[in-house]
């Protein structure tokens, strides 16, 4: 791509002049570096075909093991297991899902996945994956700990796939940073998991991987090109389906936000919330609670404080404790 002669040229030596272009590269699965890597039955997942391979490397009653316990390895985990295949999960933090969700919630989901029989092998990284006739047969782990597998999975996180920027001397590293229109510069936009981008209540741009923000950047790009306002941005959400269970997010999770917590003991229902010390909602987790969900993204960024006691009474409806927000 050349964007001062505003020209792209594919690898079959065509050359395509453009008026506008939307780079939509996405990311890549970040390159598994330990001894047995290329072996035989060790994937990623991000295509048709690594879901393919996947399937025919792990039939029912085969032994599975998962680097890396983040959301994709979690519904991969919850997919497989419900297929009658033994899931183990490597991650080197000391808890699930530590970019994307509370210590609450992580415990919460690590409860009902043991609960179907996923063994969890927390603050442990995997150093060599051992095989036999290129075949791989077993994962080793850094305190010594030997796992026998049929297939490994690689889920340790992806990269913004930004070749075609960086060969334009937009960038040098990391994502396409973008305005709230999408905009890289006049008639060069970007969308997707590939940028980062402003978002409601954070100052700077950060880097989200959901489909909804990929959703939102194109809507932005088209009210560009047609010189309409651009929309709100959107409260940032994401939502994962494990086993029964769908995690709705609202919000960026943050650390160190006071937690209020809406559940009953025993209850497949739970529901997070995020508040500043003076009250104002961050971000919401909810489990098996829509109605909370739909409800923090539409008060979430308002001026005003909840009440921790009405909110966290499970008894109030989600809906009815924001409505006593108070001004401040």
């Amino acid at each position: 791509m050349d964007p001062v002669a505003r020209t792209v040229s594919t690898d079959d030596g065509t050359c395509q002049g453009f008026d506008v272009l939307v780079m939509a590269t996405g990311a890549r699965p970040r390159v598994l570096d330990i001894p047995g890597s290329t072996l035989d039955g060790v994937g990623a997942l991000r295509t048709l075909a690594d879901a393919v391979a996947l399937g025919a490397a792990s039939p029912p009653g085969a032994r599975l093991v998962i680097l890396g316990g983040g959301t994709i390895g979690l519904e991969v985990a919850a997919s497989l297991r419900a297929a009658g295949v033994t899931v183990t999960v490597v991650e080197r933090a000391h808890r699930l899902l530590a970019r994307t969700a509370s210590e609450t919630m992580a415990a919460w989901l690590r409860t009902r996945h043991e609960a179907q029989g996923v063994v969890f092998h927390l603050g442990r990284t995997a150093v060599e994956i051992e095989g036999k006739d290129r075949k791989v047969s077993a994962v080793l782990l850094d305190d010594g700990t030997r796992i026998a597998c049929d297939a490994v999975l690689s889920c340790v996180g992806v990269e913004p796939d930004t070749g075609l920027a960086v060969q334009a001397g937009l960038l040098h590293h990391g994502p396409i940073k973008v305005d709230s229109a999408a905009r890289v510069c006049p008639g060069l936009y970007a969308i997707g998991d590939c940028t980062s981008r402003p978002v409601t209540g954070h100052e700077g741009n950060v880097r989200l991987e959901s489909v909804p923000s990929a959703l939102e950047q194109g809507r932005q790009v088209i009210a560009d090109l047609c010189g309409s306002a651009p929309p709100p941005l959107e409260v940032p959400w994401f939502w994962s389906d494990q086993y029964a269970y769908k995690l709705q997010t609202a919000g960026l999770v943050p650390q160190g936000a006071a937690l209020v917590v809406r559940t009953r003991p025993g209850s497949d229902r739970i529901t997070v919330a995020h508040l500043t010390p003076s009250g104002h909602l961050l971000a919401v987790e909810a489990v098996g609670a829509p109605g909370d969900f739909l409800a923090a993204r539409q008060v979430m960024g308002r001026a005003g404080i909840l009440d921790p006691d009405l909110l966290s009474d499970p008894a109030i409806p989600f809906r009815a404790a924001c409505v006593g927000m108070v001004a401040r």
